[in-house]
């Protein structure tokens, strides 16, 4: 049991995560060990508010849960687009995260004057294990961001076999209209 440990420290990827806007070492603590209930509460409050700066509460309380949980030391590391390790850090989880985000919008943000695409072809990449709805919303949030402010398109190329979890479920079962997502 985590909490019942004199010390630990977590290991992860640092990246962007669609509930809490980025995944770095507090992450795999909350939400990631809560049960169902909260899991499936933080994905739909990540979706309805997912323009509004809400992603920013919930990875908050992420740090709030990790440092009343005792953590102190994290290992947060970045994948390059090869998959391969990029980068790695380790220190307090919170500079590790705050490191790891620096190097990201650095590496993989496009310059304001590049955001202006009418269409945007997000490919994700091929692997032995077939793409994850994670992965495609990643993309899709990604992608949303290069459009210009007078909209566009968004075309994914991808292997997905497996069907919508309860978020996604939830909003086809709401008659969500996809085109204004």
């Amino acid at each position: 049991e985590v909490i019942d440990a004199d010390f630990y420290f977590v290991v992860s990827r640092i990246g962007f995560d669609a509930v809490t806007g980025w995944r770095g070492p507090a992450s795999q603590l909350f939400p990631t060990l809560s049960n169902q209930e909260t899991l499936t509460r933080g994905v739909r409050i990540a979706t309805e508010h997912r323009h509004d700066g809400s992603g920013l509460w919930q990875r908050q309380t992420c740090e709030e849960v990790a440092q009343l949980a005792g953590l102190f030391f994290g290992v947060g590391v970045v994948l390059g687009g090869d998959g391969e390790i990029d980068q790695v850090w380790a220190g307090h989880f919170a500079a590790v995260e705050k490191a790891g985000e620096a190097y990201l919008d650095r590496a993989w943000s496009p310059a304001e004057t590049e955001r202006q695409a009418d269409l945007v072809v997000a490919v994700l990449s091929e692997s032995p294990i077939a793409s994850s709805w994670e992965e495609l919303g990643a993309a899709l949030e990604s992608s949303q961001r290069l459009l210009s402010e007078h909209g566009g398109a968004i075309a994914v190329v991808s292997d997905l076999s497996e069907a919508p979890g309860a978020a996604g479920r939830e909003l086809i079962a709401q008659g969500v209209n996809w085109e204004s997502i």
